[in-house]
């Protein structure tokens, strides 16, 4: 149950943190005038067992059966990773909410399910990351060793081959890209386990999970991964990085320290470095990760394209319609404990249908706010030391 609590806690910082930076945040998170999602119109009945079900919620239960629940749109499915003090699961849906395949998740104290993607064959990837914690005694986990494992499943749910990467921690498996029969990961990895830069590295995998290329991008500075664009030769990295040096370069008119610039750089099929540039704006906004693909174009949550309440989760097609899901903040919790660095809102889940012109067809709203109550005990209990 402790480790459900932190679950929770931690879902609720990402959130509230990551939410605060986004361009246009007074359009996601409000201290007042909070609308709540109306019902509209019916819903089609290619749609109506996910709307209905309430499949594609990013969180759902009380304190004790809560579950977190990570989306990731590709090839026309949904593979979600859902955690809860149970365990985990890998589940593969199609767009219309039927169950394709689901997997359960060995994590361990040291490895858990942190991305996950379906794949053109109908099957899909997770992957078991390496994520670092302090234990009782001081020390901490990666004085052990750290390794990640990418776990490549068939249509039925199957394990088909696992692959393990040492060295390497949950962030360097940020994005997935499958292509001419390959599967390129992009993502971060540290100089050291603790207190040291993080820097960019490329991964290529065969269809039999086979390394076949890895690359990195690094300067003396921090160089963080904000996106990864296809191009018809290969890739386009962009990237956030406060370096000068190594694969990067001074700046004209910078003198004394300097802060993160926004660079781009292109890449080949078999990830080798060709250009590094300086972008046109100072620092990339946006997300890592698409929301889903429409009319063969990624879309990303800043750019759907489609006005719905709250924060975009999902964007799917599915018979003639576009169903976007978003999370939708209804008011704040009025007694968030005041060492938690975030606010608690309440919350509800949205789903809205658009026709092929672009109209709202239906739109109906479910709530998903979790058990701020028992969550809240639970956490004074911990902070006091009752078990």
């Amino acid at each position: 149950m402790k480790k459900a609590l932190l679950i929770v806690l931690a879902s609720l910082l990402l959130v509230s943190g990551c939410t605060k930076k986004r361009p246009d945040p007074s359009e996601v998170f409000r201290v007042d005038g909070f609308d709540r999602a109306e019902p509209f119109g019916d819903i089609p009945s290619e749609l109506r067992g996910v709307i209905e079900g309430n499949l594609f919620s990013v969180r759902s239960g009380g304190e004790k059966s809560f579950r977190t629940r990570g989306l990731y749109p590709a090839c026309g499915r949904v593979a979600v990773i859902e955690t809860s003090a149970d365990g985990a699961a890998v589940k593969l849906y199609a767009a219309d909410g039927k169950l394709l395949a689901e997997r359960a998740v060995q994590e361990d104290t040291r490895r858990s399910a942190c991305f996950a993607c379906p794949t053109e064959d109908g099957g899909f990837i997770y992957v078991l990351g390496f994520m670092d914690l302090q234990l009782v005694d001081g020390s901490w986990l990666s004085d052990g060793g750290i390794c990640s494992k990418v776990v490549k499943c068939g249509p039925d749910g199957g394990a088909e081959w696992e692959r393990e990467f040492p060295r390497l921690t949950h962030r360097a498996f940020l994005r997935m890209i499958e292509r001419d029969g390959a599967y390129y990961f992009f993502g971060e990895y540290p100089e050291a386990p603790r207190d040291s830069y993080d820097h960019i590295v490329m991964l290529k995998l065969g269809a039999d999970g086979t390394e076949l290329a890895r690359n990195t991008v690094a300067g003396e500075d921090f160089d963080s991964i904000r996106r990864v664009t296809q191009t018809e030769d290969g890739f386009v990295l962009h990237i956030d990085s406060q370096s000068r040096s190594g694969d990067f370069f001074p700046i004209k008119g910078e003198k004394g320290m300097h802060c993160s610039r926004y660079f781009t750089l292109a890449v080949s099929p078999d990830l080798e470095k060709k250009e590094m540039e300086l972008a046109k704006q100072d620092y990339f906004y946006g997300s890592m990760l698409p929301v889903g693909v429409i009319r063969g174009s990624e879309i990303y949550y800043e750019s759907v394209g489609y006005e719905v309440p709250g924060y975009v989760t999902l964007a799917l097609e599915c018979g003639g319609y576009v169903l976007i899901v978003s999370e939708n903040n209804t008011g704040m919790y009025e007694m968030t404990p005041p060492t938690v660095s975030a606010i608690w809102y309440y919350t509800e889940t949205v789903y809205s249908v658009f026709d092929g012109e672009g109209a709202l067809v239906c739109r109906r709203a479910y709530d998903s706010t979790p058990d701020y109550d028992g969550i809240r005990k639970a956490f004074y209990e911990r902070q006091s030391g009752a078990n």
